[in-house]
């Protein structure tokens, strides 16, 4: 998921919080004499916390057992377990980049004039508020500020409806008590929400129709928003564009898709191989990880008929109240997530576990008292082989294991005015990303 890598130095504790100096603005003017001492200047910063947690998966391998089943049970064992920590990989990636969505939700319960909190379907992106570019929790002297339906109010507080996802479904404490009613399915954002591109101008996900489809110059304004502020392309020259297969189903009946296609032979009507999408600085990769496709156990449906459905680990709409399903692409550029991960080899020693002998380049033997045991790493994953104990126990564990977070920086760019973009801009921190959402028959 385009994500750049640092790695926990050890004994530091569980957390830790990278800062990063940005680029100084722009000066044309010249020094008052040519002697004149160079004049000191004060660097934007960027600063994410990053708190790895273990994740890890195994399985055993009865030797006669193995011997006698059909195929290399052991060789479809650990491509099992490969596959496992990609895909589970790909999905923390995922969930966390899909936070460029966050500081939108919509109530879920009706509230009436006086009321302190809000039971909405997202959590996303109203837990925190930037401050002195780090993200500090909501709190009554650390208020932020939203919308709710248009009116202004702040965010004191919030309080999930499951612990274990803070940014799914859950409770916002209010810090003005409500003026009026406010309807189910109204529209909350937050003042520092990432920007996103809905289809058809809509001002929720409420209110997207099947009809509101992904349009070419979305994505244009995507690019030109992105490059407006700064942010910068890949190595490859473009900034990438994750999407599902409803994407391009629903672009190429954007007329001016179309039209850019007229005349181009045997360019793939998609356009993914073609000279359109390059040219808008975009390259784009197709998945089928995206948030309304690989929802697994994740869905959280309302109690009620016609209740929106989200996910719980997001806080993001899938399907609307109207049964309209909700699909999201994410445009990111260099920088956007950051990989931090824990280098478990580097710990071992910390348990008296020793290399004996390498046997390949990213394959190991260890030793741990009297057991030997083989590893390898790959991609952060690492894969330990723990042969069998003795002829009466023939049995050897095989697992795969690690410790990673991925978190959203904010973003040097933020600056007021300058060359760093327009004002109004500046009060989006994050910024490395821009999501789209359109609508799609479910």
């Amino acid at each position: 998921m385009d994500a750049e890598q640092k790695t926990l130095p050890p004994h530091q504790g569980e957390t830790m919080t990278y800062s990063r100096l940005g680029a100084l603005d722009v000066d044309i003017r010249p020094l008052d004499t040519a002697l004149a001492d160079p004049p000191l200047g004060a660097f934007p910063t960027e600063q994410w916390t990053a708190h790895p947690l273990p994740y890890s998966r195994g399985f055993a391998i009865d030797g006669p057992t193995a011997y006698v089943q059909a195929g290399d049970y052991a060789e479809q064992g650990i491509k099992a377990l490969g596959t496992w920590g990609g895909m589970t990989k790909g999905r923390i990636a995922r969930s966390k980049i899909f936070n460029y969505a966050g500081g939108r939700a919509v109530v879920r319960t009706a509230a009436t004039t006086g009321a302190t909190a809000l039971v909405v379907n997202s959590l996303c992106g109203f837990r925190h508020k930037p401050t002195q570019g780090g993200l500090v929790p909501v709190s009554a002297s650390n208020a932020l500020a939203i919308l709710v339906g248009g009116a202004p109010n702040t965010v004191t507080g919030v309080t999930p409806a499951d612990a274990a996802f803070p940014d799914g479904p859950g409770t916002l404490t209010l810090g003005t008590a409500l003026a009026g009613n406010v309807a189910a399915q109204t529209p909350v954002e937050s003042s520092v929400a990432p920007f996103l591109i809905r289809a058809g101008g809509k001002s929720s996900t409420e209110q997207l129709t099947a009809a509101d489809l992904p349009k070419v110059l979305d994505l244009k304004r995507g690019v030109a928003w992105m490059v407006g502020r700064g942010i910068p392309k890949f190595d490859d020259g473009t900034y990438h564009l994750h999407a599902d297969e409803t994407f391009s189903l629903g672009i190429v009946q954007d007329p001016l898709w179309q039209s850019q296609l007229n005349g181009a032979g045997l360019v793939s009507i998609f356009g993914m191989v073609g000279l359109f999408v390059p040219a808008l600085g975009i390259t784009i990769f197709e998945t089928n990880d995206s948030p309304a496709l690989s929802r697994g156990v994740e869905v959280s449906v309302g109690a009620s008929p016609g209740d929106s459905v989200s996910m719980k680990d997001l806080g993001l709409d899938v399907v609307n109240s109207t049964g309209v399903g909700v699909r999201r692409a994410v445009l990111v550029g260099k920088g956007a997530l950051v990989e931090t991960r824990i280098n478990q080899t580097l710990y071992w020693s910390e348990f008296g576990i020793k290399k004996i002998a390498d046997l390949s380049p990213n394959l190991g033997l260890f030793q741990m008292g009297g057991a030997m045991f083989v590893s390898g790493e790959l991609e952060g994953w690492v894969f330990t082989i723990q042969p069998a104990l003795d002829i009466r126990n023939l049995k050897t564990i095989i697992g795969v294991s690690n410790v990673l977070d991925y978190t959203l920086p904010t973003d040097i760019n933020n600056q007021t005015g300058g060359n760093k973009g327009p004002a109004a801009a500046s009060a989006r921190p994050i910024k490395r990303a821009v999501v789209f959402e359109w609508g799609n028959a479910e």
